[in-house]
């Protein structure tokens, strides 16, 4: 997640407001202390895709 993050040029906080969660859940998740929910997962996919194809 850090790594599509940074390529896209965004913080955790603007991350989080896109995918629509918290900046500390953000953070939990690229330093592997909480793994995602299948939710949580679904709509950074969802990001990554649309950075990608941009």
């Amino acid at each position: 997640m850090r790594e599509v993050r940074r390529r896209a040029g965004l913080s955790q906080v603007q991350l989080a407001e896109r995918v629509g969660l918290d900046h500390k859940t953000v953070h939990r998740y690229e330093t592997a202390q909480r793994a995602p929910r299948s939710r949580d997962a679904g709509s950074c996919v969802r990001f990554h895709a649309a950075t990608s194809s941009a």
